[in-house]
């Protein structure tokens, strides 16, 4: 290791002056700070962000039906002030309404699309990066952004082929979603959306639609949990081991169409008698010509043959057709 001693001379010659001197001799800033020739001057920006103050119109109502009758008396009300004698009649008018749906829908365009607007404006596409790039938007004639789409040569109204574009988070949305959710008589939320959409078309819709339906308090109120039904017990003869067909299901199946043996005769009409064991499900099959007793006797004579005689026979003692009662007996018939 270097002397200490040489350690303080490197320093005292590569030092200031009075960096060899005593302490008491050193210079000292009446103030206590560096002059300004040796301070490092910086220009400091404080950038303020305000947060987005929306149309109070849309935090006062918490109705859009409603909000859509001041806004329109609004209206009618600067159309005096501006000299337009124009006769009103003392309710508000379809136009009226369809006008204030109008100014509060570019009022919403203009606080969240103020960009997409200048552009569409100049005629430019939208940037890349905003949300309405894969919507195809355009500026009508009343300055409103609309979605495009493929229903141009529709026979429809244009507001129901090209629908309004409304923000994502935004008051008039969650407004308008709570309108039509009323208006389907508090429906789910694909419908609510799908009749929303006719006129206009909520950025992520699906997400506002869901959460207006899961708050609505009505719909809260008349969704009662389900009551449960408890599982029942199997039948005794479900879980008994026995002999294939020893108890047994009937029920039929069909119609099936079987094809003639002439060419020219129109289809037959047959049913499928269907056998199933209760133990083992085991499944038997048989064709019968038609919906009568002797028919079905026949069947079960055929299935009898195959797999013997079955202890019990249960049906679900659905509709059938009997023929007239005969006189005649049938050998071998089983009631």
């Amino acid at each position: 290791m270097l002397p200490q001693q040489f350690v303080i001379n490197s320093i005292w010659r590569c030092g200031p002056p009075w960096l060899s001197k005593g302490e008491e001799n050193w210079p000292k800033h009446p103030t206590g700070t560096p002059p300004d020739d040796i301070l490092e001057r910086r220009k400091t920006v404080l950038v303020i962000r305000q947060p987005l103050e929306h149309c109070f119109l849309f935090h006062r109502y918490s109705s859009f039906w409603r909000l859509v009758r001041i806004t329109a008396l609004i209206l009618r009300f600067a159309n005096h002030c501006r000299r337009k004698f124009i006769h009103y009649p003392h309710l508000l008018a379809i136009a009226e309404l369809e006008q204030a749906k109008e100014a509060l829908t570019k009022v919403a365009q203009q606080e969240m699309f103020t960009e997409e607007l200048k552009e569409l404006a100049q005629s430019r596409p939208v940037s890349n990066k905003s949300s309405l790039k894969l919507l195809g938007p355009f500026l009508d004639e009343k300055g409103i952004i609309r979605i495009g789409g493929r229903l141009e040569r529709s026979t429809e109204n244009c507001q129901t082929k090209h629908p309004a574009i409304l923000p994502k988070i935004h008051p008039l949305t969650r407004l308008i979603t709570k309108h039509y959710h009323a208006l389907c008589l508090h429906s789910g939320p694909r419908m609510t959306l799908a009749t929303m959409r006719q006129e206009f078309w909520p950025i992520n819709g699906k997400v506002t639609a869901n959460l207006v339906c899961r708050k609505c308090p009505r719909c809260f109120r008349q969704n009662p949990v389900p009551v449960k039904q408890p599982i029942g017990q199997f039948p005794k003869f479900r879980i008994t081991p026995s002999r294939a067909f020893t108890v047994v299901g009937v029920d039929y199946c069909g119609p099936v169409y079987i094809k003639p043996p002439h060419r020219r005769a129109a289809l037959r009409k047959a049913y499928i008698a269907v056998f199933v064991c209760f133990a083992s499900k085991a499944v038997h099959l048989e064709l019968v010509s038609d919906l009568s007793t002797d028919a079905f006797i026949a069947a079960l004579r055929s299935f009898i043959a195959h797999h013997g005689m079955p202890s019990e026979i249960q049906s679900d003692n659905g509709a059938r057709t009997v023929p007239p009662l005969r006189q005649q007996t049938h050998p071998g018939s089983y009631n």
